[in-house]
């Protein structure tokens, strides 16, 4: 694939980008997938990623469900799940609640 500093390969496909998240249970339900550039720490290193969103089902307080909504970053050469990001409130619940 071309990007912006020149070809890099695909080492996943979307569908295996997606059982990625799915067997490292950040995320129950996906909603969307994008591939996406994305530079690598100090380094500035760009690497592609697929941008997996979704959500997890979580238990407040261990009663009510909670859909916390998160977006999880694979690597597209490798396929690791790179971070797992989530909005302010969602690591607010997340923190009261169970599985």
């Amino acid at each position: 694939m071309q990007t912006s500093l020149g070809p890099i390969s695909l080492g996943q496909l979307p569908a295996d980008a997606t059982n990625q998240v799915l067997s490292a249970q950040s995320l129950d339900s996906i909603i969307s997938i994008e591939l996406d550039e994305n530079e690598k720490g100090n380094t500035g290193e760009t690497r592609l990623v697929y941008r997996v969103n979704g959500f997890s089902e979580e238990r407040f307080l261990g009663l009510i469900r909670v859909a916390l909504e998160r977006t999880s970053l694979v690597s597209a050469q490798t396929g690791e799940v790179i971070t797992v990001e989530q909005p302010f409130l969602s690591r607010i619940l997340d923190l009261l609640s169970f599985e």
